[in-house]
């Protein structure tokens, strides 16, 4: 395959598939087998859009890949030739266009076989919508706590029936003593964090990864023969107070890692916190797809731990989403994002800030679309306009934060 063609798809592929209506969603994990044998397995494709059509119906869902899988010659070419053109054919078509898909919504919903698996971090500040917070909280996979964010649980959970948090880190010096006790008590992981190169924001991400990363590092390599011990002792002590890497009796979140991780009261209290996290935003997809940077207690020892995977497997696609009991933010990609935005879940009210650089952006779905609009600092940003339906397409030639208001619960 020549250079050019590897650079063309590294953009994206969209694939055609046809199906008859009798076929229903079974196809789909046929589908993947196929697709994930050949095509999937190109280290230098990022993104798939599939776009399934059942008689005139289409319907499109975006993969997204890592690149931890192994080059596959020819792979692309074939596709790209095409396969059989009768039903059930499959044919993949050069497109530069990539879509990201974002249904915060589903984070609240009832139904556990759809909800996503997502962990939640909570920071220090007041929580006032406890039924809507509460849903959240139960919905949760992981529950971590950044220091006096356990101060806000503890109030929650003394008259409610909810999970207590998986683990409480940060510098504590906002933990109040009866919290910590009471916790500590009922075995909650307590993890101090004295650095001052991070936030207790950033402390609870990278406990989060750490957790993930852990699960894989028996997986890591191949262990010398004098390393085996060392190896033994870390899977049967665990790391961090967590003794879960490897362990029969694993949590059952560890198989959908990596999860989503939802933010909850960053966008809150201090304006100067509430910057840090929209910058958070920004690193996610360094920070939490491409393994742990050095940072916190790494950067004060010069350097990542020893034996801490910086290059985890771990590398699919997964979503930072700040939320609080009055809206849901989060960064939309360059390209085209189509967001869920179910009226019965979200207020009207939303804003597509340019804080990255000016943007051009086209957007379907709003009470006052743009069309091709240039948003910037010193010129137009769109705040204040109105959800009208259940879904909105936004295309941006720059990342942008988009952002809108929760429904209280009543």
């Amino acid at each position: 395959m020549s250079e050019r063609s590897r650079h063309t798809y590294t953009s994206g592929v969209t694939l055609y598939y046809r199906a008859s209506a009798t076929s229903g969603v079974g196809f789909l994990r046929d589908l993947e087998n196929q697709i994930s044998g050949s095509l999937l397995t190109s280290k230098n494709l990022t993104v798939v859009s599939l776009r399934v059509r059942v008689q005139e119906l289409a319907y499109t869902i975006a993969l997204e890949l890592g690149v931890s899988y192994s080059q596959k010659a020819g792979s692309i070419d074939k596709y790209h030739q095409g396969g059989s053109s009768g039903t059930g054919g499959l044919v993949a078509k050069k497109e530069m266009e990539t879509v990201a898909t974002w249904a915060p919504g589903d984070y609240l919903t009832d139904r556990a076989e759809t909800r996503l698996r997502f962990a939640l971090v909570i920071l220090n500040q007041p929580i006032t919508d406890i039924e809507g917070f509460t849903r959240l909280w139960n919905n949760a996979s992981l529950r971590v706590c950044a220091d006096g964010g356990a101060n806000q649980i503890y109030g929650i959970e003394i008259d409610n029936d909810i999970p207590i948090p998986d683990c409480i880190t940060g510098d504590l010096d906002s933990l109040q003593s009866k919290v910590g006790n009471y916790y500590r008590a009922l075995g909650v992981s307590i993890v101090p964090d004295h650095s001052q190169y991070a936030t207790d924001f950033t402390k609870s991400l990278n406990w989060v990864l750490k957790q993930e990363q852990l699960h894989d590092s028996p997986k890591q390599g191949s262990a010398s023969d004098g390393d085996e011990d060392d190896g033994a002792n870390v899977l049967k002590e665990g790391i961090y107070g967590v003794p879960w890497a490897g362990q029969p009796g694993a949590p059952s979140w560890i198989e959908h890692a990596p999860l989503d991780i939802i933010a909850y009261g960053a966008m809150g209290g201090r304006m100067d916190q509430t910057f840090h996290a929209i910058d958070q935003l920004f690193q996610a997809s360094n920070r939490l797809n491409g393994g742990i940077k050095g940072s916190g207690e790494d950067q004060e020892r010069g350097g990542e731990e020893e034996g801490q995977n910086t290059s985890s497997s771990n590398t699919a696609e997964r979503k930072l989403i700040l939320m609080s009991d009055e809206s849901v933010t989060f960064l939309l990609e360059k390209g085209k994002n189509i967001i869920e935005t179910p009226l019965n879940v979200f207020g009207k009210t939303c804003g597509l800030i340019p804080v990255a650089a000016a943007s051009v952006i086209t957007t379907k779905g709003l009470e006052w679309d743009l069309n091709e609009a240039e948003t910037k600092f010193g010129g137009m940003v769109s705040t204040s306009n109105h959800l009208i339906q259940d879904r909105v397409e936004v295309v941006t030639t720059e990342k942008l934060l988009f952002t809108m208001e929760m429904r209280k619960t009543k």
